[in-house]
């Protein structure tokens, strides 16, 4: 049928597809899916991957982009398109360079009326498409552009200026563990890992596990190939 109309946004209500797409491989390995099952989801998927990608979200410039990037690669890589997810993930540190100024700003996320929240929302989407692209073989966590660009130099721009964000001060303690979460994320290998540790950030008790307001502690071990 034809899909149905909605705002390009939307495509956020589903950018947590990719930990369901590991879970439903898990299954499969578990032998509670036959092959006709798996072979049926990922044609529903494939259907999925279409609409998504007549809907424009990629072609947009701030964290919309990114997170249909995240679900554009996690998708082909499932149902095997493996040159699509390729091919979206070798393009991905264009996209980030474009996405930030110097010092790693995240330009757009900060003309947004809660911009701390929707700037994490973006390092967010960088670093759960880092980690899937590691483990595809394409390392964005490598990625170092000119102007001191970088996902852990976002981290680190996000950290040292958070004081500054009309959004921090009601709610300081909780973004105060979301910049955590997302720093405890970042790996050791990460190109400016070392800009990042340097700082003094809280040691989060806890990363929760609503993935609006955290990084739940399973998505770096998270793996969709294979």
């Amino acid at each position: 049928r034809e899909p149905v109309a909605g705002r390009i946004s939307g495509i956020l209500d589903f950018r947590n597809l990719w930990p369901l797409i590991d879970a439903i491989k898990l299954v499969w390995y578990s032998g509670e899916l036959t092959n006709e099952e798996l072979g049926a989801i990922k044609t529903w998927f494939n259907a999925f991957l279409g609409d998504v990608t007549s809907r424009g979200a990629a072609c947009q410039l701030n964290n919309i982009g990114s997170w249909c990037d995240l679900i554009t690669a996690s998708i082909s890589a499932f149902i095997g398109n493996s040159d699509r997810a390729a091919r979206t993930l070798s393009a991905a540190p264009l996209r980030l360079a474009a996405q930030l100024s110097a010092f790693s700003a995240p330009q757009l996320e900060l003309r947004r009326a809660k911009p701390l929240h929707y700037c994490l929302f973006h390092l967010q989407a960088w670093i759960c498409l880092a980690w899937l692209g590691r483990s595809l073989g394409i390392d964005l966590w490598k990625y170092n552009a000119s102007l001191h660009r970088s996902i852990a130099m976002e981290a680190r721009f996000i950290a040292l200026n958070r004081y500054c964000f009309s959004d921090y001060g009601a709610e300081a303690k909780e973004y105060d563990e979301r910049i955590a979460a997302a720093a405890r994320c970042i790996p050791e290998d990460a190109a400016d890992y070392d800009k990042i540790a340097a700082l003094d950030l809280q040691k989060s008790p806890s990363i929760m596990d609503n993935p609006d307001y955290g990084m739940p502690p399973f998505w770096p071990a998270l793996r969709v190939s294979g």
